[in-house]
């Protein structure tokens, strides 16, 4: 039977695996910790018995942390038993946050705090209930805020739960925040069990596996690949979220399989000279059965290299608004080009060279009248319904990290610089350039300046050229 639910997905791992390891926490020189199905399951029940007893049942949660166990906890405590969930990006910082606090309240406003205001003057009705987070947070708003390394937070005694219909919003996901329109998108239970079930008929996964959770959780793709969908199977998840240590992680976990984005892949194939690259398994740890690519879209040579040294690099296609997926390769069969077959529960069609999908799956805010998704890619299918990308209709950058920018979020902060006339915001090899019109070139790097010093680190401007009447390029 399907699994509509993420308790039944939860119950259901526990029935199978309950005192099998299943999460391995990051430990600093301790190394891996585990914890088993049944560890796993009690805190999250533990942890969304606290949050509704201090009333946040039905309430929308901001999840703001790197990879860790509590952050997994959380997530799943979230989703399954208290209300809805919305991780945001780590690399965020307070412009960010504020904007995505504007947009998931009731009103749209929140009221800054003041000498006048008491504790009591924090209401939840505007649907804002809590920032979950690992840092410190200086946001200057009335929001509660606990820190993931609070361990009453795993406390609580009881077995509440706040019931959700499977149509009901689950996760909101924000795939930037830099402006006073953050984009989001608004997933069900059903969106996102549309394909894990799907999922579930073809992905070649069992218990002898073992995935290095190292793609950061908050975007939808790593955290159904490598937590979500893994629960089900009895698949040993160790979560970690140093990237410069990654090449540790893969020498003492030894995956058999691994999620990451392109440029993970790129960047070992640079820092290896040729006549070593018959080492590759052995620097994946020897055990790796198969590798894939989220995100973006992996350089043919890269994929034949891998091929070559006898580690299949896979990829898939899709977007948060298809609940991650669309369509994939897999072990037992790809094709080199392609991101991999239509899954079984989705109609991808092309209309005039664009894919659009149909599917439970779909976000319903994203439907066109036609009843499609219109994703702004530019594709087509094969006899066999193998799925190639070709290029992007939208204006959208996917760098090779796997993060977006928006051309047009980044001109119109541009814009509001004094004296800028016009900005062009552009990708040049995975690379965010611009080119500025303005009334001098000092008024043009000012404006880069102030841009860059507002936004996240993989949004900023690397490179931009000065147009009036002369043109000249520039680095930063």
């Amino acid at each position: 039977m399907a699994i509509q639910t993420f308790d039944q997905l939860l119950r259901g791992g526990i029935e199978k695996h309950g005192n099998t390891s299943y999460v391995y926490e990051e430990a600093g020189d301790r190394g891996f910790i585990p914890h088993t199905y049944n560890e796993f399951y009690i805190d999250i029940r533990k942890t969304a018995d606290k949050l509704i007893s201090l009333g946040y049942g039905g309430k929308k949660i901001i999840l703001y942390g790197a990879n860790s166990y509590a952050w997994a906890v959380c997530y799943m405590a979230i989703i399954a038993y208290v209300g809805v969930v919305a991780p945001i990006d780590y690399v965020w910082g307070q412009n960010e946050i504020l904007n995505v606090l504007n947009d998931i309240s009731y009103d749209n406003s929140i009221r800054k705090n003041n000498n006048n205001s008491s504790d009591n003057d924090c209401d939840n009705s505007n649907g804002i209930a809590l920032i979950l987070h690992d840092r410190n947070l200086e946001i200057n708003v009335d929001v509660p805020k606990i820190s993931l390394q609070d361990k009453t937070l795993f406390k609580s005694s009881g077995d509440r739960i706040f019931v959700k219909n499977t149509d009901d919003i689950h996760k909101i996901v924000y795939t930037s925040g830099t402006t006073s329109r953050p984009k989001k998108v608004e997933l069900t239970s059903r969106n996102l069990f549309a394909n894990i079930n799907a999922l579930f008929e073809i992905f070649n996964m069992s218990s002898n596996d073992r995935i290095l959770a190292i793609m950061p959780l908050h975007h939808i793709t790593p955290v159904l690949s490598s937590l979500v969908y893994p629960f089900y199977l009895g698949i040993n998840i160790y979560i970690a979220s140093d990237y410069t240590k990654m090449m540790k992680y893969l020498r003492t976990v030894k995956p058999t399989l691994l999620f990451a984005v392109p440029k993970v892949y790129e960047k070992i194939l640079e820092r290896l000279p040729r006549i070593l690259r018959p080492l590759l398994p052995f620097l994946f740890g020897g055990k790796a059965r198969g590798l894939y690519s989220a995100a973006a879209v992996l350089n043919k040579i890269t994929i034949e290299t891998y091929q070559k040294w006898g580690l299949p690099l896979l990829q898939g296609y899709g977007s948060t608004e298809t609940s991650a997926i669309v369509s994939v390769e897999l072990l037992e069969g790809y094709k080199l080009g392609s991101v991999g077959r239509v899954l079984s529960n989705q109609d991808v069609k092309i209309i005039n060279n664009e894919i659009c999908v149909k599917g439970e799956n779909v976000a319903r805010d994203f439907l066109s009248e036609d009843g499609y998704f219109h994703t702004g890619d530019i594709g087509y299918l094969d006899d066999e319904n193998w799925l190639y990308f070709v290029s992007r209709k939208k204006r959208l950058i996917k760098l090779s990290n796997g993060r977006n920018v928006y051309p047009d979020e980044l001109e119109e902060l541009l814009l509001q610089c004094g004296n800028i006339f016009s900005a062009h915001i552009f990708d040049n090899n995975d690379c965010v350039c611009a080119k500025i019109y303005a009334n001098s070139v000092t008024d043009a790097e000012s404006a880069i300046n102030k841009v860059n010093d507002s936004i996240p680190y993989y949004m900023k401007i690397k490179e931009w050229e000065f147009g009036r009447d002369i043109k000249s390029s520039y680095k930063i």
